[in-house]
């Protein structure tokens, strides 16, 4: 890690965190010279606590879907992140990265590993992620779902394996408590959906090993874990792991304690961490829906165990519910902002199953639907057992509930679209991005994308959002990624709008400031307008309008550069100007500049679009070049695919200049009928 990497993430700190991070440091130190003596378990233990009927509403076809990954992993074979792996046996390698080849410490004292450096551990998100157990959770609803034993021996064999190859405190598992948190919730329904197999208890609470483990993983969230600039999700789900354990298990005489601490720390942390339209704080889709889930594994506890944590929580899920059901296009899609890393907070089904189609699902079981609800797909595990531990429970009426909500002023994003049914072809979907640049101090998850846009037609995606594809190890596609040549919006001399300090780390932000907005519930039109600061340095201010005509179907992009107070020297050249429209990776592009027109063509699908071009500007379309990156989308995590990018460019900026850039969408069907009409 770079030197001044470090400087920079000390100025990001409060003294407050500075000194916070001593102690823990200290703690550290001292835990090398002495281990602490584990925590003394007392019995009875408070599990099983099983609801009745608890996977009474799984349908068929979830039950397949769960006894065909069963099977597979029984045979060793796995996916993660997109990549097949065949070595998933009972006696994993825990420490071997697939990605790279490289195998991360074992032995050595967990508090001494960098986790960050790829040289020493590898590709660190495929290190972890066998380690969350969510695997072995899904092969514990199968044996719940068939009784068939194969299931449960393998959970055996394997987590005994895991045990004894990650004593307290060695090795690369050791080091994040995001990790533990997870690892825990796995366990807890591990335990739980081995209630019918004689040999869990043997597993599980008999077991001296795994009350090590488990006390272990309460002391160690109970005496570190994230704070100050660092207190994002990974806060949330260290605290929903140490709650969730300590309420199911109650193995020890301090589980009382950790349940209620973690308890109150949820209890203030996820209304904390959600701004009041009910989106995340750290204004990344994915982490919206990794925090609902932590969130909703920690209700559904409550919920069975009896706790008031359920009724604490139940606000909160509410608006993120609401907020989630608002921003979806018609496929049940959420926006594609900032970070991604496919995340699950609690995962009992394969990992392919829908995700969002399962949250959506949800949110009609924690309160009462508005009529303008997508329904989700709800056919999966998760969704039946939130169900049923929902059963008998009074449903949560969230704040805004009448009307769909299209403008979030705590997230700045606003959703124009046009009205459910108006068009054969599948509707007209647009988000505009004009939020703060992140959370806390760090902005860990942020993209340089003020005043982006997506735009979706039927579903698909016309001009879309780039991804993530990694997190360590490749710098400069981490930093391309986040880049804002890389997003739907406007580059200004070349440089971002705000600036990278580390691969989680932003030390200068630009600020939004939304305009006004108007028609995005009714009218034929709708329009919001938007302004960021981050050009200032270079003496310009970047201003945004976006217009969807919904009679016409037309998307018009006008991007507007004014004078700013700045560093840039008055005599100073005016810098360049790049507007690009990263497109999906269906899409497929035509550019005929004599006419100043884009063609735009979606295989399988019955729309395509025409784009009319600023004639201010020289057009040119980039698709997957390497040197320097630009022309790539990342479907997933670890992936990523050539894309093409439709790029206006011109050697300088015109102060005042408006370019204007207009999308025009047709379904095939219509261009038929006005044919068959001209020859008639």
């Amino acid at each position: 890690m770079d030197p001044t990497w470090y400087l920079k993430r000390l100025a990001s700190m409060s003294p407050t965190e500075v000194v916070g991070r001593l102690e823990d440091e200290g703690r550290r130190r001292l835990w090398r010279a002495r281990r602490p003596g584990a925590p003394a378990a007392v019995v009875p233990t408070r599990l099983p606590v099983v609801p009745p009927q608890l996977l009474a509403g799984v349908e068929a076809t979830a039950k397949a879907s769960v006894v065909a990954a069963a099977d597979r992993l029984l045979e060793g074979r796995w996916s993660i992140f997109g990549r097949e792996r065949d070595d998933a046996t009972a006696t994993l390698d825990y420490f071997h990265d697939p990605l790279t080849g490289r195998r991360a410490p074992d032995t050595t004292y967990s508090f001494d590993i960098n986790h960050r450096d790829e040289e020493v551990v590898g590709n660190i998100k495929f290190v972890w992620e066998p380690a969350r157990h969510q695997h072995l959770s899904m092969l514990a609803v199968a044996y719940a779902l068939t009784g068939d034993e194969r299931y449960a021996t393998r959970i055996d064999v394997e987590l005994r394996h895991y045990w004894a190859t990650n004593p307290f405190l060695q090795g690369i598992h050791w080091t994040s408590g995001i990790e533990l948190g997870i690892r825990l919730i796995s366990w807890v329904w591990i335990r739980r959906l081995l209630d019918g197999w004689a040999g869990a208890p043997a597993l599980f609470e008999e077991n001296p090993t795994f009350r090590d483990q488990l006390g272990r993983h309460h002391q160690w969230l109970g005496s570190f874990g994230a704070h100050g600039s660092s207190a994002n999700n990974h806060l949330i789900a260290e605290a929903a792991g140490q709650f969730v354990a300590a309420a199911a298990f109650g193995l020890f005489g301090d589980s009382d304690r950790w349940r209620d601490e973690a308890a109150a720390e949820l209890a203030a942390e996820l209304p904390a961490q959600t701004f009041s339209d009910g989106l995340n704080r750290e204004l990344a889709s994915d982490y919206h829906g990794l925090v609902f889930e932590l969130a909703l594994a920690a209700w559904v506890e409550a919920a069975v165990v009896g706790h008031d944590l359920a009724d604490r929580l139940a606000r909160p899920l509410a608006r993120m519910s609401e907020a989630l059901q608002a921003v979806v296009d018609e496929r049940g899609e959420p926006h594609r902002q900032g970070d991604s890393d496919d995340a699950f907070g609690w995962l009992v089904d394969p990992i392919d199953f829908d995700k969002w189609g399962s949250l959506l699902a949800t949110t009609h079981a924690l309160m009462t639907p508005a009529d303008w609800w997508h329904p989700g797909s709800g056919t999966d595990v998760r969704t039946a057992l939130v169900q049923a531990c929902a059963a008998g429970r009074e449903p949560v009426t969230a704040d805004v509930h009448r009307s769909r909500p299209s403008r979030f002023s705590g997230a700045g994003l606003t959703v124009l679209r046009d009205h459910p049914g108006q068009f054969e072809g599948g509707q007209l979907w647009c988000m505009f991005d004009h939020g703060p640049h992140g959370f806390l101090s760090t902005a860990a998850h942020a993209h340089a994308d003020a005043l982006a846009v997506e735009i979706r037609c039927g579903g698909v995606e016309v001009v879309a959002d780039p991804g993530t594809y990694c997190y360590h190890g490749e710098r400069e596609w981490r930093d391309h990624f986040r880049s804002t040549i890389a997003h739907a919006t406007v580059t200004i001399g070349g440089g971002d709008q705000s600036d990278i300090g580390g691969p989680f780390l932003w030390t200068r932000k630009a600020e939004s400031v939304p305009g006004p907005a108007s028609g995005l519930n009714d009218g034929s039109a709708a329009s919001a307008e938007a302004g960021h600061d981050g050009y200032e340095p270079l003496g310009l201010r970047h201003e945004r309008s976006v217009r969807l005509d919904r009679e016409a179907r037309t998307i018009a992009v006008a991007d507007t550069l004014v004078e700013a107070g700045g560093a840039r020297a008055a005599d100073a050249a005016q810098p360049t100007i790049e507007k690009t429209f990263p497109l999906g990776p269906t899409v497929q592009v035509t550019l005929d500049q004599e006419a100043g027109v884009a063609r735009l063509e979606w295989p399988g699908h019955s729309n395509h679009a025409t784009v009319t071009l600023d004639e201010n500007l020289s057009w040119r379309v980039v698709h997957g070049r390497e040197t320097p990156p630009l022309g790539w989308y990342s479907a997933r995590f670890g992936s990523k695919e050539p894309s093409s990018v439709l790029i206006g460019s011109a050697p300088s900026v015109v102060p005042g200049e408006t370019y204007t850039t207009v999308f025009a969408f047709q379904s095939d069907a219509t261009k038929s009928d006005e044919t068959e009409e001209e020859v008639h």
